[in-house]
């Protein structure tokens, strides 16, 4: 063993530098960097990126980096050739595959993005790299275990199962736990707004970009979809359907159910019910006036089944005289 210590220097390849106040070298190609001190710590840099680290040990064959109580700024998900707009990254560990260019966060997570928003997770995270003008960026970010995504537009986005961001087609799936076969219902996705709550089995969202303004065009809920208002000063508005398609821009939100299966849609102030196999509510864009359609054979009433499964699912509708 080799040990350096007091301002040490490592440069690892031509991209990764490294300084610490100390660093054990193994013959078995193990390179420990650390510090005794509480509030010192070890300082790695690659290409634009860097990251500060109690501890980070290198293993040189098989080039993995492995960094405790990591904090660091890494390239930005979507404008990277932008460098003053980076994404902070914390986390208990972070282990960084060089020959399969992806970091893997465990733990404490924290993923803030300039144009995405707040990521943070409780378990683990995944991120892929690729070549881009010769810069390292990433490419898929996929978590999993309970993950909120709080955008910058106030969305919050919560995961239980798997949640997956593709770069490159500007869309996140989401993919809830099961057992038996079946999601449990408080480990839902949900996707909050201020005036709006969904809750789904699996979740898409697309987005787009306007100039560096990155804005979700939307929303695709599939299986056991729950739909209600939350905000207090309107009224209460609940629905069930097997799929949802809602575009945040438009505000336009499009109900549908399964072959022979119905749609079920409550309004509280106009005491309005509805069940058909697809219910469309749209928004005027000059008077903000909702409009609530119902397409295919509609009934505007419920049967004793339907009654009870609104009953079950929503205690606002529960309350009120019917």
């Amino acid at each position: 063993s080799l040990l350096a210590k007091d301002h040490v220097h490592i440069d690892y390849g031509t991209d990764f530098h490294l300084d610490s106040d100390k660093a054990l070298y193994h013959r078995e190609g193990i390179l420990k960097a650390f510090s005794d001190l509480p509030l010192s710590h070890c300082h790695l840099t690659h290409l634009d990126d860097f990251v500060d680290a109690q501890i980070i040990t290198m293993d040189l064959n098989t080039r993995v980096l492995v960094m405790e109580g990591v904090d660091g700024m890494v390239s930005s998900f979507f404008f990277p050739e932008i460098p003053e707009r980076k994404c902070h990254v914390v986390a208990k560990r972070l282990s960084w595959d060089v020959i399969h260019d992806t970091l893997t966060l465990r733990k404490n997570i924290s993923l803030e993005d300039a144009y995405m928003g707040k990521l943070v997770s409780d378990e683990t995270v995944r991120l892929t790299q690729k070549n881009y003008f010769g810069k390292k960026v990433i490419q898929t970010m996929e978590a999993l275990g309970k993950t909120v995504l709080t955008t910058k537009e106030g969305q919050r986005i919560t995961s239980f199962g798997s949640m997956k961001l593709d770069r490159d087609n500007l869309e996140l799936l989401c993919v809830s736990p099961t057992i038996d076969g079946q999601t449990p219902r408080d480990e839902q996705f949900i996707y909050e707004k201020e005036d709006l709550t969904l809750f789904a089995d699996k979740a898409s969202l697309e987005y787009s970009l306007l100039g560096f303004k990155l804005q979700p065009h939307r929303v695709n809920l599939h299986g056991h979809v729950r739909i209600f208002s939350k905000e207090e000063a309107q009224p209460f508005r609940c629905g069930v359907a097997e799929h949802i398609q809602y575009n945040p821009m438009t505000h336009e939100i499009r109900l549908y159910a399964d072959k022979g299966k119905h749609v079920l849609f409550w309004h509280q102030k106009q005491n309005l019910k509805l069940s058909a196999p697809e219910i469309l509510i749209t928004i005027d864009p000059q008077t903000q006036e909702e409009t609530i359609n119902g397409i295919g054979t509609v009934r505007f009433s419920f049967n004793p089944e339907e009654d009870h499964e609104l009953k079950a699912l929503f205690p606002q509708y529960q309350v009120e005289k019917i």
